[in-house]
């Protein structure tokens, strides 16, 4: 009971830390270190992400319509979470390409790994140095149609 407690407690400050609406002057959408390709993703196409100089190590995507999180690059990431690469890998790289059938791991109590881009829709890319901070860091919008 106290695992699952402290699990709530702590998805419910994850949350309110990453909330874009309560946060918003901590993610800046700036194209010199986050750029989205295409803005309009469709099924069966890729999405580039170009990265510049001090992207940060970690990579988040947020379903705007029911503000799900999805988590492809993590610092520490869950033995379950399946990660599109370590933090060192991705903050050395320069492009990063997702496909609509990648999946990332939700933060939430029993998850298991999930394709992303499963409803059409706003989704919202997040970089950072630490997601999981007051930090803040970088976003690219982009929207989904299948």
């Amino acid at each position: 009971m106290k695992k699952i407690t402290t699990t709530i407690l702590l998805c419910t400050i994850l949350l309110i830390t990453l909330n874009p609406d309560v946060n918003a002057e901590l993610w800046v959408e700036d194209e010199s270190i986050v750029s989205c390709d295409p803005r309009v993703l469709r099924k069966g196409e890729t999405l580039t992400i170009k990265l510049g100089i001090g992207h940060g190590k970690e990579l988040a995507i947020l379903r705007e319509s029911d503000k799900r999180w999805y988590f492809l690059v993590v610092k520490e990431p869950p033995k379950e979470m399946k990660s599109l690469m370590t933090p060192d890998e991705f903050k050395k790289a320069k492009t990063v390409t997702i496909n609509t059938e990648t999946v990332g791991f939700p933060w939430e109590v029993n998850p298991k790994n999930e394709v992303i881009f499963e409803q059409p829709g706003k989704y919202i890319i997040f970089v950072s140095e630490i997601l999981e901070s007051e930090v803040g860091g970088y976003k690219c919008p982009i929207e989904y149609l299948p």
